[in-house]
């Protein structure tokens, strides 16, 4: 049985709020059969974790973090192959990408977030339901040791630098700054060139910079509009 925390449904409450004594949490409990069926179902995934963060973070999943359809097909796709490597999402938010994958695949999953509100929120959810493949790391991926992991998963994370439309910032917590922007962009350029061969890249609506020519598209297709890749690292 998968226990879940609830976190409380009413109030924009930031990450570190929703960790208070004060904080009215419940449990959802999923049976197995509830698990099954919102694994089966997407959409059903999406509602599920959603529905477990606070009110704020809940409006704006949706364009923010990986929908569970990305996840689910990750899943297929290294579950044969890779399923004893090490992969971390650079800019995890509240983990659902990293949580939804390690329910559908035997993966070491890393997750790392600059975003101390996020990232509490996503090291509870871990810790609430003893998710013991998962790690969060709370930090900058500028200072992470990419050589450690075996495939980077990136979903864009670069855009609320040079977008400002209104809704494409998660909050406030961290500066915003086109110079940022490039000097990431340029860090994940430099890290792809010296990575060693067989390593694996997945990107999703791309990360903001090109991937070096050394790196093939090994797996390919649409979701909800944003293309999904799976890369490897071929010389």
């Amino acid at each position: 049985m998968t226990k879940f925390k609830l976190w409380p449904q009413k109030g924009a409450l930031d990450g570190a709020a929703c960790l208070d004594a004060r904080c009215d949490q419940r449990e959802l409990i999923l049976s197995n059969e509830d698990l099954i069926q919102v694994l089966a179902s997407s959409s059903q995934a999406d509602r599920i974790f959603d529905s477990l963060l606070p009110e704020a973070y809940r409006k704006i999943s949706s364009r923010q973090w990986t929908v569970a359809e990305v996840a689910k097909r990750v899943a297929q796709w290294l579950e044969r192959d890779h399923s004893d490597k090490k992969i971390i999402d650079i800019g995890s938010g509240v983990g659902k990408f990293c949580i939804l994958l390690g329910l559908q695949s035997r993966l070491q999953i890393y997750g790392i977030e600059q975003r101390k509100g996020l990232y509490l929120i996503s090291e509870q959810l871990r810790g609430a339901n003893l998710l013991t493949r998962i790690k969060f790391l709370h930090g900058n991926m500028i200072d992470l040791s990419w050589k450690d992991y075996d495939i980077y998963y990136l979903y864009n994370p670069f855009q609320e630098h040079v977008v400002n439309n209104g809704w494409s910032r998660i909050d406030g917590e961290i500066g915003f700054h086109a110079c940022l922007f490039g000097k990431y962009t340029d860090e994940i350029y430099r890290q792809l060139i010296w990575a060693e061969k067989g390593k694996i890249l997945i990107t999703f609506h791309g990360y903001g910079g090109i991937v070096p020519s050394a790196w093939k598209v090994v797996q390919q297709t649409t979701i909800n509009g944003g293309e999904l890749c799976m890369w490897e690292k071929m010389v």
